[in-house]
């Protein structure tokens, strides 16, 4: 059951991240232990879950590599305006993700409640959740040449009765998305 979610979680990421950003050339990579992650300078985060599974997705990145990932977004707008808008635009990718995988688990029955995304320096699984939560968790690189932001999938199942065989039937969404910024 894990497994199916991660993979899900996974794919979905990768998906929604090509369509948002308009660049079917980013790859997902195992995100590597050795990293460098602190140079990261911001942190998106959305909430998803109900009372027998919640999620946590935590976006590590830097708005130099969104730009460089997703320029053909940012082509039309002021120089002046571009660092803000990134940070838009993550907090937008967040809300995709998360939004979709709610509307996989909503059409199968199981009703999941979403969060705002949010946007932080620093955001951790302990200060949206009760510590004594036990948490699985799973995490990977999307990458664009040298460019990429890391995701970080934190969940929680209490009800191990809770049938997700639904996920591996469900395909990661696949078409563009038509994101415009004024």
């Amino acid at each position: 059951m894990v497994d199916v979610l991660k993979k899900f979680n996974r794919d979905v990421s990768l998906e929604r991240f090509r369509s948002h950003s308009q660049n079917q050339s980013v790859e997902l990579i195992d995100l590597d232990s050795n990293s460098d992650t602190a140079s990261n300078e911001w942190k998106c985060g959305i909430l998803w879950g109900n009372s027998q599974i919640n999620g946590l997705i935590i976006v590590d990145f830097t708005t130099l590599n969104v730009l460089a990932m997703s320029s053909d977004i940012f082509k039309n707008t002021l120089d002046d305006k571009l660092f803000e808008l990134t940070k838009d635009f993550m907090k937008e990718y967040c809300n995709f993700y998360a939004g979709y995988i709610k509307g996989i688990f909503n059409n199968s029955q199981i009703d999941v409640n979403l969060s705002l995304p949010i946007l932080s320096k620093k955001i951790c699984p302990e200060s949206c959740y009760n510590k004594n939560m036990s948490f699985e968790t799973d995490s990977w690189t999307i990458k664009s040449g040298s460019s990429q932001i890391n995701i970080y999938s934190y969940f929680s199942i209490s009800d191990k009765n809770i049938d997700l065989s639904f996920l591996s039937a469900s395909e990661a969404p696949k078409k563009k998305s038509n994101i415009e910024f004024f």
